[in-house]
């Protein structure tokens, strides 16, 4: 059963498990503050592979350390926020480069080397307003 469209501008809810005493949360806080796109993705074989993601219509190997994230849906301009990090720990490193509005090119590195290499966990958000 569906209930249409439900319009407000503040939550509020009791936080008696800790406080007891009530809450409110900005609603524009939470879509403002949610990452629009993210990804985690293993590029280790050569071909990225998509593990889990949100607007991330797919995955391009654009040479060895370096996958482009394609964006389902675009951003407004290409000056969004972004970061990227390698969950592989060690000797590796992760970064953003090349921002567009329907993708963001990931370069994955071994940082005693100061090559691009491709890592197997490798994770970024991005945030701004979609277009």
């Amino acid at each position: 059963m569906g209930f249409g469209t439900l319009a407000f501008d503040t939550l509020q809810t009791s936080d008696s498990k800790k406080t007891g005493t009530n809450k409110t949360l900005d609603t524009s806080f939470v879509y403002n503050g949610s990452a629009k796109a993210w990804s985690v993705f293993n590029a280790s074989s050569g071909t990225p592979t998509n593990l889990d993601n949100l607007n991330v219509s797919s995955l391009t190997d654009t040479a060895t350390g370096q996958t482009t994230l394609n964006f389902t849906n675009s951003f407004t301009n290409a000056s969004y926020a972004t970061n990227a990090t390698n969950g592989g720990g060690g000797n590796k490193n992760a970064v953003y480069q090349d921002t567009a509005t329907s993708s963001v090119l990931i370069r994955t590195q071994t940082m005693s080397a100061q090559a691009d290499t491709d890592h197997d966990h490798v994770s970024s958000s991005h945030h701004g307003d979609l277009a």
